[in-house]
């Protein structure tokens, strides 16, 4: 019987590790196409860090988001100072490390020197320093405030109420994840060169290879960045700067083997079920992480086989619970820091009691964790797509919001940005099929403002004058002409968003049976087995009796055409071109709208039917309309849907 059990745990472990290995796989690309976005695309210099980023988030956690301040110059002594000196570079501070009487990890920023060059000041470093050293209270507050004018984020989702958690500022955002309220932690850090506290880090002794030696130099050229918060016991911790090392941190999750993935991961998930409610902040997941980078470069690489996941998840409970003993968790970067050194002993005893109760169960308490991460595969559903659907929805939505403007000059020039980098995030091979796919939709935007940006006029304006104006007129029939054929095959490519955008131009050009026609069509062709990704969440989760039929499963161009609908989205700048709710509404909002589909194939209904006369038909669909706005609970549904009910 006992040859069973292992037998059976054996499998579990083999296959669990397969089934989350898989997941990563999609995870970390998602992770580097949301950098790229903001970093390079939308130009704020912000990076996707913790559980999240790393994949390995139990079964919950928030987002967290570190924005690397440019401007800040840190040096870490004189001679460093006298090479900033001579460089050309601007900024609007230096300022210095000061480490003396701070715990390990942790140091004090003086201010060196203000400003050079810049022509645009990001932080008035004077204004956050107490007697010449950076208060991290200070630059708390000043990141607050910056984040309160809401131009970081796409301002659609994100919620006032923002407020500080440790070093952290914490909002309500409904975006980033696609589900409602996602919390955003966001941390303002200034990015510094290896600092000395951590050189042992390099230079220590390993038996075993990890990590190796080409990542410690990848690492190395990270660097790290200042966080700012103070030690807990520390006199003066209102100076205190914590040295951070998460984007290395992340690099060395990323190099994890399948097993060391789901190792870290279902430890998390057995604190979270187990431990956490009882003894709440005693022993958090980045002491779980911890502990588990220690135990890789102490192990040799024979254990991590896929087989013995559930002994890997033993001797890290192992190694848990003598860090829980000894009150002793050292610093993965810089071991001279005790990162337990604040815990209370009464708490860490009696979580000691609860872990030795734990750890003489044995194997047998992995097998529900694992047994419900291979539950979540599900090899015939949508969601074997969902990770890179999910990254299209987002990127798609946080490049979009940068087209929101009304200034003609300004929309060329970011169109032309964005444009430029995609081209080169598709030569870089970086998640080439979400950019595909996605370069299709920002070519329809282009040639939608080509055609309107000249009023009417047809592209080559030197034919016009040398042809005459009837000339001019055949021409811009032709251009339409074209225009018109480019959206039947975007209907055909990608079936919902190409029907909306083909009925509005019909609904523009005053064809209104034809508008009604692909909306019809698109309305009727709407069922259980389509998935609507709007702005706010993912309406449904189709399950396995949906798509019986799709065996071999399809590709993810397949997938969108048939199963995928986005929100149709209004850019201000092309006010113009869309019907006269949707103009009202911009008119107020001046940003771009994001709407479900179903609501906007029965806004084209209406406003065709109002331009035919038909007062009764009209009138119907608005009521429905009205209908759909108070289910839907949208500010913006329920304006358009005002909007129409006032103009019957």
């Amino acid at each position: 019987m006992a040859d069973d059990v292992n037998e059976e745990l054996r499998t579990l472990c083999i296959k669990s590790v397969s089934i989350f290995m898989e997941k990563v796989m999609k995870m970390i690309p998602r992770v580097k196409l949301r950098d790229y976005t903001m970093q390079c695309i939308g130009c704020v210099p912000m990076t996707y860090l913790g559980s999240q980023a790393e994949c390995i988030h139990g079964l919950n956690s928030d987002t967290d988001i570190m924005y690397e301040c440019q401007t800040v110059k840190v040096v870490q002594n004189l001679e460093q100072t006298r090479e900033m000196a001579t460089s050309q570079d601007g900024y609007d501070a230096v300022v210095m490390f000061d480490s003396d009487g701070t715990h390990d990890g942790y140091t004090k920023i003086k201010l060196f020197d203000i400003r050079r060059d810049q022509n645009y000041e990001e932080v008035d470093v004077s204004s956050l320093c107490v007697d010449r050293y950076l208060s991290n209270s200070l630059v708390s507050a000043f990141w607050k405030e910056r984040l309160a004018r809401r131009d970081l984020f796409p301002s659609h989702g994100m919620k006032t109420g923002l407020y500080q958690h440790g070093p952290c500022i914490t909002f309500k955002y409904t975006g980033m994840e696609n589900r409602l309220d996602t919390d955003i932690d966001s941390v303002f850090t200034i990015p510094c060169n290896w600092p000395e506290q951590a050189r042992e880090w390099f230079t220590r002794q390993r038996n075993h290879d990890w990590p190796s030696e080409k990542l410690r130099n990848q690492i190395k050229s990270i660097g790290c960045h200042l966080v700012p918060v103070g030690h807990a016991l520390s006199h003066q911790r209102d100076m205190e700067w914590r040295i951070s090392f998460n984007k290395p941190e992340r690099e060395l999750v990323w190099s994890f083997s399948g097993t060391q993935f789901a190792c870290v991961d279902f430890m998390k998930i057995f604190f979270h079920v187990k431990i956490s409610p009882n003894f709440p902040d005693l022993f958090p997941s980045y002491f779980i992480k911890t502990v588990m980078f220690w135990m890789i470069e102490e192990s040799n690489s024979s254990l991590w086989k896929p087989e013995n996941l559930c002994s890997c998840l033993e001797e890290l409970l192992h190694r848990i619970t003598i860090c829980v003993e000894r009150k002793e968790l050292r610093n993965y970067f810089i071991p001279s820091n005790n990162m337990m050194d604040t815990k209370p002993s009464d708490g860490l005893a009696a979580l000691l009691v609860e872990l030795t109760k734990f750890q003489k169960i044995g194997h047998e308490k992995w097998k529900p964790i694992m047994k419900a991460r291979i539950d979540e595969k599900d090899e015939n559903d949508i969601y074997f797509y969902h990770v890179q659907i999910n990254a299209l929805s987002t990127v798609r939505h946080y490049i979009i919001n940068l087209l929101s403007t009304t200034n003609n000059a300004e929309f060329v020039m970011c169109l032309k940005h964005i444009n430029q980098s995609i081209a080169f995030a598709i030569e870089q091979k970086l998640s080439v099929d979400i950019w595909a796919i996605f370069q299709v939709e920002v070519d329809t935007i282009q040639r939608f403002h080509e055609q309107f940006s000249k009023k009417g006029r047809p592209y080559n304006d030197s034919l016009m004058d040398e042809r005459g104006e009837s000339s001019s007129q055949d021409m811009q029939m032709e251009a339409n002409d074209k225009l018109t054929v480019w959206l039947k095959r975007q209907r055909k490519m990608y079936f919902s968003s190409g029907c909306s955008e083909l009925a509005t131009w019909y609904l523009y050009q005053g064809r209104y049976t034809e508008a009604r026609e692909v909306v019809e069509e698109l309305l009727s062709s709407y069922n259980d087995s389509i998935v609507h990704y709007t702005f706010h969440n993912r309406d449904k989760k189709p399950k396995d009796s949906n798509y019986d039929m799709m065996f071999p499963r399809p590709s993810l161009e397949e997938t969108l055409r048939k199963f995928i609908s986005f929100d149709a989205i209004f850019l201000p700048i092309l006010k113009s071109l869309y019907p006269e709710s949707i103009q009202t509404v911009l008119e107020k909002t001046g940003t771009v709208l994001f709407v479900s589909p179903l609501f906007y194939c029965n806004l084209i209904k209406f406003h065709s039917y109002k331009a035919e006369g038909c007062d009764a038909a009209s009138s119907e669909v608005a009521k429905q309309l009205m209908a759909f706005a108070k289910t839907d609970q949208s500010i913006t549904v329920m304006q358009l849907a005002s909007a129409c009910v006032a103009m019957v």
